[in-house]
């Protein structure tokens, strides 16, 4: 990769320490997703720990913005909990995972429909949240083939150009 020869800053006094792409809101929508990314961290009450998804827009004008997804797994407070374990429960329904999720990283690539908005934090900051996940459409099924090949048989004639 070379030699990169970069400073880090120190924080400017009263500066929070968090990516840049956090601070960015997306328009209120629905959106292609997939799941880029998962970290398992404490929580900054030091209650419990969450499980972070970070997911990337994948069509649209708003695609490659990335935004994140917070799951307060583990909790002492049990109505959190269950809440956070409600939601994980309809993304992993909505990518096709029924049963158990051994590891958060068997999220990683998979893709999916989210219905985003446009949320006031407790802490006054505006961010997304994600209303709804939704499995993606099924594939439109292929077109079937059967008369030109059975067109083609009749004739005696292959269905692609011989090699010469």
């Amino acid at each position: 990769m070379g030699n990169l020869n970069f400073n880090v800053e120190a924080p400017k006094e009263g500066e929070e320490l968090q990516s840049s792409y956090e601070d960015k809101v997306v328009p209120e929508g629905t959106y292609k997703v997939e799941v880029s990314e998962t970290t398992k961290r404490d929580n900054s009450a030091g209650t419990g720990k969450w499980l972070r998804l970070d997911f990337t827009i994948l069509e649209g004008p708003q695609s490659n913005e990335e935004f994140v997804d917070f799951f307060n797994l583990w909790h002492r407070n049990k109505e959190v909990e269950r809440i956070a374990k409600e939601e994980l429960s309809r993304l992993c329904r909505a990518v096709g995972i029924d049963g158990t999720l051994d590891d958060a990283e068997d999220l990683h690539g998979l893709q999916l429909l989210v219905d985003l908005k446009i949320e006031q934090g407790k802490d006054g900051k505006t961010r997304n949240r994600v209303k709804k996940y939704k499995p993606l459409p099924a594939a439109a099924a292929p077109v079937a083939q059967a008369p030109a090949e059975e067109a083609s048989q009749e004739s005696g004639a292959w269905p692609w150009p011989e090699k010469s």
